[in-house]
């Protein structure tokens, strides 16, 4: 500050501080409201989600507290899936996978297929299992009355089969 100031110009600089300072007084009040309004709201916030996150977790833990899928056969031990040489059959997969479907629901190669890759991928060794031969093993099976033609298969849409006579084909 320059020692020649009038007191009239140090009065006046002192007026324009004091101001600036009471509006930021004003501003800093009014930011302390929002902000404490904006607290309570993610407060809230933050409560909600921890209910829901807790009972998530624990669905989750009871989830995985389930048993697993049945243990796998032991080595020697037969099972109704694999020939008398170890070799798993196509035929037998199909069988399985078509018994656990809802007797009116229906089904096609191509889901059967995925299905049975997914469930019995250990047996597979890894190979695809190939819809055309789904599809005959399905026509084998209506053909000896196990399952039953839901719909026709043309040339863009597969054949539909189900478990028990329904409308359909």
């Amino acid at each position: 500050m320059s020692k020649n100031l009038s007191v009239g110009e140090a009065l006046a600089r002192l007026e324009a501080q004091l101001a600036f300072h009471r509006e930021r007084e004003t501003f800093h009040s009014q930011q302390e409201e929002l902000h404490r309004e904006q607290r309570a709201t993610h407060a809230a916030e933050v409560e909600r989600l921890s209910r829901q996150h807790n009972a998530m977790k624990e669905s989750a833990e009871a989830v995985a507290s389930l048993p697993g899928p049945a243990a796998a056969r032991k080595p020697g031990e037969k099972d109704d899936l694999s020939t008398s040489s170890g070799r798993t059959m196509l035929s037998r997969l199909v069988t399985k996978a078509v018994e656990g479907k809802s007797p009116d629901t229906p089904f096609g190669a191509d889901s059967l297929a995925k299905e049975i890759e997914a469930r019995y991928a250990d047996r597979l060794g890894g190979k695809p299992v190939n819809p055309r031969m789904v599809s005959v093993i399905l026509r084998r099976m209506t053909a000896r009355e196990a399952i039953y033609p839901f719909s026709k298969g043309r040339p863009h849409h597969e054949a539909q089969y189900t478990r028990a006579k329904v409308g359909g084909a």
